[in-house]
């Protein structure tokens, strides 16, 4: 039997892994593109990381779960749940590359 403190602990753990997963995401986006804009104005500019390491761009897809699946929490893990979890992100990933121009590096 779950207390209220137990399912609010837990919720509370989901939400910061969530937030944290979203703001790492955003914080690479940013820098990737800032080093593109960079190289854009001019391909001899080359910023560093605090430990003097060249920052290179990287092509990226994100792939999000579509905003009307329900993937159930963070924290519960069945086999239905994963092989749905699975399917859903298989799906989505397809979906991203059919819908990406130019060249496609997975070929």
């Amino acid at each position: 039997n779950k207390s209220i403190a137990q399912i609010a602990g837990r919720s509370a753990y989901e939400i910061v892994l969530n937030e944290v997963f979203k703001n790492d995401i955003n914080h690479f986006v940013k820098i990737n593109d800032l080093i593109k804009q960079t190289e854009a104005w001019d391909n001899e500019i080359v910023l560093f990381n605090k430990e003097k390491k060249a920052l290179k761009t990287f092509e990226a897809v994100i792939i999000n779960p579509h905003k009307d699946i329900d993937l159930g929490s963070a924290l519960v893990a069945n086999e239905k749940l994963i092989r749905h979890r699975m399917n859903h992100g298989v799906s989505m990933a397809k979906s991203a590359f059919e819908n990406m121009k130019g060249d496609q590096p997975w070929k």
